[in-house]
């Protein structure tokens, strides 16, 4: 039984489908259509118009249209207004001292990447107004360089430097910087000049064998206004 109800359910929409396809047909002829000399044109035409002329093609250029415009070629500015030139600034007046460290813990090649690292600074400052002096210290210290504006006699005493394996005390070290910038100081003072800054540079691979000694000087080097 539900098969025979889908059989006639599927016929009566067949029967459907070709009675709507049978009336769209005869509705789409049976159309009045109005003959070629019944049409009136959206803008009459008048009698005695001209026929239109035949449509040409014509490739213009980009040259041919701006020739056509009229445009006149105008010079355009490349060249700044304004100039700016990035020259190197003097060098200020200022005390520098190295202490490079000559321990065991350094190591003759760590002395030796040292003094090259001292050679690089000297070459790039200016000297004068620059005043450069050397500390070398272990369980001892020697000045190769006392504080001097000369370049040559820096570059020759870290060419003459030796390494020597001791203890790394660093506090004598800072007291002997101290030293020296009091002695520049009262030089300073006999000239009638104006007081540098000052800075010490501390090349050290550890932390030094008598840290408090090293700590209090380093106190009394900050409380002085001294760069460290």
């Amino acid at each position: 039984m539900i098969a025979l109800g889908g059989v006639a359910l599927l016929c009566l929409c067949m029967g459907l489908a070709l009675f709507a396809t049978a009336v769209f047909w005869r509705q789409r002829q049976s159309r009045h259509v109005l003959p070629a000399k019944q049409l009136t044109p959206v803008m009459p035409i008048p009698p005695d118009a001209p026929p239109p002329a035949p449509c040409v093609r014509t490739l213009v250029t980009v040259d041919a249209q701006t020739s056509q415009r009229g445009y006149v070629e105008t010079p355009v500015q490349t060249l700044p207004q304004v100039y700016a030139e990035l020259v190197r600034g003097c060098q200020l007046p200022m005390d520098m001292i190295f202490c490079v460290e000559s321990s065991h813990s350094t190591g003759e090649r760590g002395f030796r990447t040292s003094v090259e690292f001292m050679l690089h600074i000297v070459q790039a400052l200016e000297l004068p107004p620059t005043q450069l002096g050397i500390i070398q210290f272990n369980h001892g210290l020697c000045v190769p360089s006392e504080l001097t504006t000369s370049r040559k006699e820096v570059e020759q005493s870290l060419s003459g430097m030796l390494f020597e394996v001791g203890e790394n005390k660093l506090g004598p070290a800072l007291h002997q910087a101290r030293t020296m910038f009091a002695a520049s100081e009262s030089q300073l003072m006999i000239y009638n000049e104006q007081p540098r800054k000052k800075t010490i540079i501390v090349l050290v691979d550890s932390e030094p064998s008598d840290f408090a000694a090293a700590d209090m000087e380093a106190g009394v080097l900050k409380q002085q206004g001294i760069q460290l």
